[in-house]
């Protein structure tokens, strides 16, 4: 294991950007998240994707995306003293239906010669 995810285990707050990498190793070890996305404007991202992402993951039961930094650190000292409750944990493999899924169509789409 390595040291990253020996402190994701150990942790309990997780404190990130609205990656998608994080949120989903977050949700493996069922983590309370606080989420801040990071802006074009501002030049911390060349796009604004963490915005869609923010929006498609906001209502993620032990998640919490904050808008500001000021939101960002009153939230860290409040689920410090009262966590979001978590919910269930995803698997770090694919099913096995996704994964049939995914072969009958890229076998539908080999081009046939």
């Amino acid at each position: 294991m390595t040291e990253y995810r020996a402190r994701m285990r150990d942790c309990t707050l997780f404190v990130a950007h609205v990656g998608m990498g994080s949120i989903l190793q977050a949700l493996e070890e069922r983590k309370q998240m606080l989420l801040l996305p990071r802006l074009h404007s501002l030049g911390e991202h060349t796009t604004d994707h963490q915005l869609h992402t923010a929006a498609r993951f906001r209502n993620t039961k032990g998640l919490l995306i904050v808008d500001d930094v000021l939101a960002l650190h009153r939230e860290m000292s409040r689920l410090i003293v009262a966590p979001l409750e978590s919910g269930t944990a995803i698997s770090n493999q694919a099913s096995p239906e996704l994964l049939r899924s995914i072969s009958c169509w890229l076998e539908a789409a080999r081009p046939r010669f």
